[in-house]
């Protein structure tokens, strides 16, 4: 919980924007599942190149902000970083695989795929906006999985790249609001 709440008040910049932030339903969600979603503000935080492996933690929650970040150095890294892991543990993905190909149909509150043109538009902007926020978008948009608590770094990316306080409230509320909605499919 505290490494949650240090990486968004580091992400955010601001006690005011990192309490909007804290008061989200991702945010409680994320507390009481236990889940990793806010390490990747952390990804965020680090130079472009090197962030992205953090981000791809979970990736239905912010793997298109990738795409802003990877460059010729990172996939050296990327291939680097498989050629050590297969003469460590060998062909490891294959025992990791099938376990991620089942998910939690139950708790699942993507609209895919009626969300992908609108995740193909977020993609556009969010690039041409330099925007962490609309590719956090995006990515929720074109994921076939998620759940409440993968909004997070979309919530804390909105905040952040806002100045307006009354915004923060509404993404907060509006938050709860999307929460309460879904929460009654479940």
């Amino acid at each position: 919980m505290l490494i949650s709440v240090i990486g968004i008040a580091l992400y955010t910049r601001s006690p005011w924007k990192t309490l909007a932030a804290v008061a989200s339903a991702p945010f409680i969600m994320l507390l009481i599942v236990g889940q990793l979603d806010a390490l990747i503000l952390y990804g965020f935080m680090i130079p472009a190149g090197l962030g992205w492996p953090i981000i791809l933690i979970k990736p239905q929650a912010a793997f298109m902000t990738v795409l802003r970040r990877i460059n010729r150095w990172s996939l050296l890294g990327v291939a680097l970083t498989i050629i050590i892991s297969v003469l460590i543990w060998g062909f490891w993905w294959q025992n990791s695989l099938p376990s991620s190909w089942t998910p939690d149909t139950l708790h699942n509150i993507s609209l895919f795929p009626y969300t992908l043109v609108p995740g193909m538009a977020l993609t556009y902007f969010g690039l041409r906006k330099d925007s962490d926020a609309l590719l956090c978008l995006a990515s929720l948009c074109i994921s076939p999985f998620f759940q409440i608590h993968s909004v997070l770094p979309a919530v804390a990316a909105i905040i952040r790249e806002t100045d307006d306080w009354r915004i923060w409230g509404a993404v907060a509320i509006g938050s709860w609001a999307f929460f309460l909605t879904f929460n009654q499919f479940l």
